[in-house]
């Protein structure tokens, strides 16, 4: 279950797949991880993905 959301108020629920299917706006997270040295994990997304497909922004 997904909420729905603008300016962080919540106007329903839905799944996320018709709110990116209906382009509405939707929460998401992300996470960084860094290491001792600095270094910063990067994850590809696969190509197939309908939002920002194999690291496209």
């Amino acid at each position: 279950m997904s909420e729905l959301v603008e300016h962080d108020h919540v106007l329903g629920i839905v799944e996320r797949d018709e709110a990116v299917r209906e382009n509405r706006p939707h929460r998401i997270a992300a996470t960084i991880c860094r290491d001792r040295e600095g270094g910063i994990l990067v994850l590809r997304r696969a190509g197939t993905l309908s939002r920002f497909p194999a690291g496209t922004t």
